[in-house]
C-alpha cells in the first residue's frame, strides 16, 4: 500500500500472535499506508525482544513512506491475557506467558479457585491472573504488565 498526500493523523500499533501490524490513518479514519512485520515462529512470538523489533521495522517501513509529523494520536494493542515479568528497570524479564498458557503452577490455579467465586475469569489454569502470580515470584521480577 502506498502513501498519499493526505497527512496521517492516527498510528495503530497491534502485536498479534503472528506478528505485528501498524496503520496510518487520516483523521476521517481512511488508512493511509500499513506496514507488517511476521514473527517467522511461534517461539519469536513470545519473544518481547522480537515484538520489540517488529515494532521498530513497521514504524521505519511507515515513516520512509509518510511524515509522521502530522500524527495527533497513537492506539497500540496487543494479545489479550498475554502477560510479560519486567524488572526494576522496565526490562522484559524472559518471554512472555501468552493468553492461551496454562499457568505452569498447578498450586496457584489450585488456590484462586478456592477463593474466586464459581464464575470468576481469574479462575482455571489459563487464567491471566494465575499466569501474572506465577511470573511475579520469579527472580528479578519487579512488575507484570499485559
Amino acid at each position: 500500500m502506498s502513501a498519499t498526500a493526505r497527512p496521517a493523523k492516527a498510528l495503530g500499533i497491534d502485536l498479534g500472535t503472528s506478528g505485528v501490524r501498524a496503520a496510518a490513518l487520516a483523521a476521517d479514519g481512511t488508512l493511509l499506508d500499513m506496514a507488517v512485520f511476521s514473527f517467522p515462529n511461534a517461539a519469536a512470538g513470545r519473544s518481547p525482544s522480537v515484538w520489540w523489533a517488529g515494532v521498530q521495522s513497521c514504524l521505519a517501513e511507515l515513516s520512509a513512506r509518510l511524515p509522521f509529523k502530522d500524527i495527533e494520536g497513537l492506539a497500540v494493542d496487543g494479545t489479550s491475557g498475554t502477560v510479560v515479568a519486567l524488572d526494576a528497570s522496565g526490562e522484559p524479564v524472559g518471554d512472555a506467558l501468552m493468553y492461551n498458557d496454562p499457568c505452569p503452577d498447578l498450586g496457584i490455579v489450585e488456590k484462586i479457585a478456592s477463593e474466586a467465586p464459581t464464575n470468576s475469569p481469574a479462575r482455571g489454569a489459563t487464567s491471566a491472573l494465575a499466569r501474572a502470580i506465577h511470573l511475579s515470584r520469579q527472580p528479578g521480577v519487579s512488575k507484570v504488565v499485559h
